[in-house]
């Protein structure tokens, strides 16, 4: 089963993959959060653009959820189903001979029920995108609805992001 699950949650976002490795940590512990550590290769992620390449950090999953209508106003609060941690790090290899041209802005969203963050930054010849989603409370207000919406937008917009590498003049 272990083995299938990355296999599941990679084919989301990825046309073809090949798990190197899968691993987990803290299966047995409920004092400690749940690690789940996946090393694959994707050929052909970056999408060429002229001598531009252009690479998604957040390689797959996403944060998004439930929209609230903004067309009716709303009475109930709306349930978020439970509080939770979920916080994710990727690391890309660069390929060999490109480097970073421009990194997508940081994310530093926190509205008290929820919070989200994201950075990329690059080391060398590898691309690190890590980002973190908090849902503090179990259900949000009807007033604080818009808030919500815009909590989903900025993920939304974060996970859309893009790296733009160019080719190394050495």
């Amino acid at each position: 089963m272990a083995a299938s699950r990355p296999r599941a949650r990679l084919s989301h976002s990825l046309a073809h993959f090949t798990i190197e490795r899968a691993t987990i940590s803290n299966a047995q512990r409920t004092d400690a959060p749940l690690v789940w550590r996946y090393e694959f290769e994707a050929d052909h992620y970056a999408n060429n653009v002229g001598d531009l390449w252009l690479v998604r950090p957040r390689v797959f999953g996403t944060y998004t959820g439930f929209r609230p209508d903004e067309k009716k106003p709303r009475v109930h609060p709306i349930e978020l189903g439970a509080a939770e941690s979920n916080q994710e790090t990727f690391e890309i290899a660069l390929p060999r001979g490109f480097v970073v041209d421009e990194l997508p802005a940081a994310v530093n969203l926190d509205l008290g029920f929820a919070s989200y963050r994201s950075a990329v930054e690059s080391r060398g010849n590898v691309l690190r995108y890590s980002r973190a989603l908090e849902l503090r409370e179990l259900e949000v207000p009807a007033a604080r609805a818009k808030e919500l919406d815009r909590l989903f937008r900025e993920i939304e917009a974060d996970e859309r992001q893009l790296v733009v590498l160019k080719r190394s003049s050495s």
